[in-house]
């Protein structure tokens, strides 16, 4: 899908040349002792013939060059070149290296080569993202229409959120971000914070004993309907809300966000919500939106990668994006 650097760079070069392989392995213990530097004045020599011509090829001065011949000639236990009229004539050995000596030279350059700059109306990979379907509710409707503008032929695979299995996954290249809100993330990942967002108490609206605001005792008299989450925000605020009173009485469990908003808009059960996602089902959906009776705190919505992705030129240009379509959503709070 990416190209990645590092280690998994230098195996993709492998693959891409093949002969490279049997050429580097040759030459470990040689280079042991030598730099790319002392090959290319090698290749520099074999195309001269002349010390002075190959330090005016390498830009370097003729001492300089005669010193790393030596270098070479030790490295490789051969003279390499012998005196020749007005100039030397390579060895034997010398001719044998040279056609392996520059396709190592070319495989090194493009290994140290830079990455280019990416373009992103060019790129037809796909990326995998894990998160919730409250996350998605509210960010990739945006996210889409930002990628249809800029980047039509990039495709998006997302997957459902489980954080100890999504992290093994960064950690294994198999997926390239999670987007949650969990408040860490462990070491050798990144977190970049994308917005922040709040819980909200919702009932239906024409609801026979809730009109406008809930009280804790209300609260805690009616039937709630909770997501099954054993992470972020909507676990703590469900442990907070059980410590401020008796525990409100669960009916339903389920393990989707925007089917909770449904259901508690088609029945007498109370819910807790993000208020992003609520305020964008008010004109679909019969809901209050209510303060909770007793405060909650917001929580952050972060996207996270592994170091191994993070200089990544496709990448890096994601994160960009999606860190970008986040901004609207960083004020749009009450």
């Amino acid at each position: 899908m990416i190209v990645r650097a590092g280690a998994e760079g230098f195996c993709t070069l492998l693959r891409m040349f093949p002969w490279a392989v049997e050429v580097i392995l040759r030459a470990v213990p040689v280079m042991q002792n030598l730099d790319l530097k002392s090959l290319q004045v090698f290749d520099a020599l074999l195309r001269e013939c002349n010390v002075t011509r190959a330090a005016a090829r390498m830009d370097m001065t003729q001492p300089a060059v005669s010193r790393v011949l030596v270098r070479l000639r030790e490295a490789f236990q051969d003279p390499l070149f012998v005196p020749a009229g007005h100039g030397m004539e390579p060895t034997r050995r010398a001719l044998d290296l040279a056609e392996p000596l520059r396709r190592s030279i070319e495989a090194f350059s493009q290994l140290m080569r830079p990455a280019e700059c990416f373009e992103a109306k060019d790129f037809s990979g796909q990326f995998r993202i894990a998160t919730s379907d409250y996350i998605s509710f509210t960010l990739l409707p945006e996210l889409l229409q930002e990628l249809e503008k800029t980047a039509p032929d990039v495709g998006l695979q997302v997957l459902p959120l489980s954080p100890r299995e999504n992290l093994r996954a960064l950690r294994a290249g198999d997926i390239d971000l999670v987007i949650w809100n969990e408040a860490t993330a462990p070491l050798n990942y990144y977190t970049q914070r994308l917005f922040t967002d709040e819980l909200k108490t919702i009932v239906r609206q024409g609801h026979p004993r809730i009109d406008g605001s809930i009280t804790l005792a209300q609260f805690c008299a009616e039937h709630h309907l909770t997501v099954d989450n054993r992470y972020g925000a909507i676990r703590e605020a469900a442990e907070q809300m059980g410590g401020a009173a008796e525990q409100p009485q669960i009916m339903i469990s389920v393990p989707y966000f925007l089917l909770a908003h449904m259901l508690v808009a088609r029945t007498d059960m109370v819910g807790m919500m993000a208020s992003l996602t609520a305020r964008q089902l008010l004109p679909v959906l019969p809901l209050q939106i209510l303060e909770p009776p007793v405060p909650v705190p917001s929580f952050a919505v972060s996207q996270v990668w592994h170091k191994k992705q993070h200089a990544d030129p496709a990448h890096r240009w994601l994160r960009s994006v999606i860190a970008e379509v986040s901004k609207q959503f960083r004020n749009n709070l009450p």
